[in-house]
């Protein structure tokens, strides 16, 4: 494990395979494209079931800005409409991880959803 969010998991000494949490925090429809865009965080579970928000160490790992919108401050924007946006952030995340040279077996294809965490 060599990127930030393996070293954030040996750090906390987690249980592996670790299933990230997503939590959905705007949703912004343009209607004239037909595009959502979806501000969201994402979270792991520590062993003592606290939530540790990851959603920074994810965004360095996939080479993302976080957002700067004030009502979804330091979120992760996932542009697309009609599929599971958290699976595709999820498969993002695993994506990178094995281009960093790592299997990527510590971590779960699936993904716990938090809801939402912020009514915009």
């Amino acid at each position: 494990m060599s990127n930030v969010l393996t070293q954030f998991i040996d750090r906390e000494e987690l249980t592996v395979p670790v299933k990230l949490g997503i939590s959905l925090l705007k949703v912004v429809h343009d209607p004239y494209m037909g595009n959502d865009k979806r501000y969201m965080n994402v979270y792991i579970k520590r062993n003592d079931g606290t939530e540790a928000d990851v959603t920074g160490l994810c965004a360095a790992l996939l080479g993302k800005k976080l957002s700067k919108d004030k009502n979804a401050y330091n979120s992760l924007i996932i542009h697309g409409s009609n599929e599971d946006m958290g699976y595709r952030l999820i498969d993002s995340i695993i994506r990178a991880i094995r281009q960093n040279g790592d299997d990527g077996s510590w971590i779960e294809p699936d993904y716990r959803y938090l809801g939402r965490r912020f009514e915009a």
